[in-house]
């Protein structure tokens, strides 16, 4: 299986299922879901975990918010909230100043800060 069949092979019935794991079953369905798409052979010099998170995040919408995004989650009981306005702005700043999120997946303000902050450490 050549790079771009076991993609397509993570993208058909694992990422779905994992999906409705998530969505309307349980953790334990959840494990299971990530073991079988684990299970796929992957190509020599293919991470299989890298692999399949990456399928997962190609297939979210760039265009839309982190509350657009995440919003379905705040139903499952016990999940914190979703951070917003200052909150959301300070948590994208630190993980980007820690090297943990690059600065074009930041917004125009969120860089901006950065900019400032780096400048004003040096």
């Amino acid at each position: 299986m050549n790079p771009e069949q076991y993609a397509e092979a993570l993208t058909a019935a694992p990422a779905m299922r994992l999906i409705a794991a998530i969505r309307d079953e349980g953790p334990n369905n959840v494990t299971a879901a990530v073991a079988a798409a684990l299970a796929i052979p992957a190509p020599d010099g293919i991470n299989p975990t890298v692999a399949f998170a990456s399928v997962l995040a190609a297939a979210i919408p760039a265009d839309r918010t982190r509350t657009q995004l995440w919003g379905w989650t705040l139903g499952i009981p016990g999940h914190p909230a979703l951070p917003t306005g200052d909150a959301a702005h300070q948590f994208a700043v630190d993980m980007a100043l820690a090297g943990r999120l690059p600065l074009h997946a930041l917004t125009a303000d969120e860089r901006a800060t950065v900019e400032a902050r780096k400048a004003a450490a040096a």
